[in-house]
């Protein structure tokens, strides 16, 4: 906040318990939780937004939300959100956030509920603001693991001519048999 702005800020907290002191003590605590809410709206809380990144990860069901424009200094509470599993039964779950990248929290859940889910809603509250999903029923029917469907082009037939080879008259050459001799019978001298 600049100067000015915390300037205005702390004078009109001032006005505010000034004008208070007459007031019964819980309209006195709702007026001031409301200023101090609607200030911190204005300066932060059009920013947020909660998106559902995606549900599978490394073909394993992984509920990733992403709390975007948070800035430093402020942790987000548990994110709660409902999905309808694979069987058709509402499930509601909470998660932790896990870690904060630069301006973004991540809160990731592996349930155990079969696939797909269709993320119906999601909240979580940052600095006393409920921030809501932004893209519930994105990523309804994705199944981890489970091929996606694409078409595979179809090829007409073609209706080719295999070309035909005329057949040949080959000649094999015969050998002829030859007159063979007949070994003769030879006596053999006896002393």
């Amino acid at each position: 906040m600049d100067t000015l702005r915390v300037s205005r800020f702390i004078a009109g907290l001032f006005l505010i318990t000034l004008s208070l002191t007459g007031v019964p003590p819980a309209q006195a605590q709702a007026a001031r939780l409301s200023t101090v809410s609607s200030t911190t709206a204005l300066t932060t809380a059009s920013n947020y937004q909660l998106n559902l990144s995606h549900v599978c990860e490394n073909n394993q069901s992984e509920v990733h939300f992403v709390l975007l424009q948070v800035p430093n200094g402020r942790t987000p509470g548990t994110l709660t959100y409902s999905f309808v599993d694979g069987n058709g039964q509402n499930v509601s779950r909470n998660v932790v956030p896990e870690k904060r990248t630069g301006n973004v929290w991540h809160f990731r859940d592996y349930p155990p509920n079969p696939m797909p889910y269709d993320v119906t809603a999601a909240s979580v509250a940052v600095n006393g603001q409920t921030v809501d999903l932004h893209n519930p029923h994105d990523y309804s029917s994705e199944v981890c693991g489970a091929p996606t469907n694409t078409v595979a082009p179809t090829v007409a037939p073609t209706n080719t001519v295999a070309p035909t080879v005329a057949p040949t008259n080959t000649t094999v050459p015969t050998v002829a048999p030859t007159n063979t001799v007949a070994p003769t019978n030879t006596v053999a001298p006896t002393n």
